[in-house]
């Protein structure tokens, strides 16, 4: 069967950190993401998660060092992308 575009297969775990992180178990979340990391290294979106998850468990320094490895794995996104935006305003509160 041919697709345009081709099927993406978004990964289970980072789904339940999304979920996790939503219905605000921030615990759970942190875990599911590290998870993540694990299976996809590099990957932003588990970043991006991890260092909000982080924020809702009071770890702000992790948080931010997170939000760096995210920038750095996202160095060619659009600047206007929310999870981008997120970094710059990070960096100016700093």
């Amino acid at each position: 069967m041919y697709t345009e575009p081709p099927a993406y297969p978004r990964p289970v775990v980072e789904g339940w950190a999304n979920v996790a992180l939503a219905l605000g178990d921030f615990a759970a979340a942190d875990k599911a993401y590290r998870e993540t990391l694990t299976r996809e290294p590099g990957s932003g979106r588990a970043y991006f998660g991890l260092a909000a998850s982080l924020d809702g468990l009071g770890r702000t320094s992790e948080a931010q060092s997170m939000r760096g490895l995210a920038a750095k794995a996202w160095a060619g996104a659009d600047a206007n992308l929310p999870q981008m935006q997120s970094t710059t305003a990070g960096a100016s509160k700093n």
